[in-house]
């Protein structure tokens, strides 16, 4: 059974990929100002032709700082938005893989998955 640490790991990243979402949408509006950032969420999250995929805070902030659009797909897999903002993600599931002493997430919903 793995530690009540390694439990929680798989906790936290859905939220830690939405932090990392609302910082770059704050980093592509240039703003830190809530009305203004909230319609960037989807731009740095959303595929579009020509957009560079980034898995990281790192690359998405060097790829908007170099001009690009950008598809920030974080630990949970790419994030699908409703109307009114809301990520309702992930859906998948998780197994302990003791060799690695990691947790390993499943298959999750595909983007394009419409959600209720």
């Amino acid at each position: 059974m793995p530690t009540r640490s390694r439990r929680r790991t798989r906790l936290w990243r859905p939220a830690t990929t939405g932090v990392i979402a609302a910082a770059l949408a704050m980093v592509a509006a240039k703003s830190i100002d809530p009305k203004v950032y909230v319609k960037y969420l989807t731009k740095v999250t959303a595929a579009s032709s020509g957009a560079t995929v980034v898995n990281t805070y790192a690359q998405a902030v060097g790829a908007l700082n170099a001009g690009q659009t950008i598809q920030y797909v974080g630990a949970t897999g790419p994030m699908v938005f409703d109307a009114h903002n809301t990520a309702n993600r992930p859906y998948a599931t998780w197994t302990f893989d003791p060799s690695t002493k990691s947790w390993v997430i499943g298959q999750t919903l595909p983007a394009s998955a419409q959600l209720p």
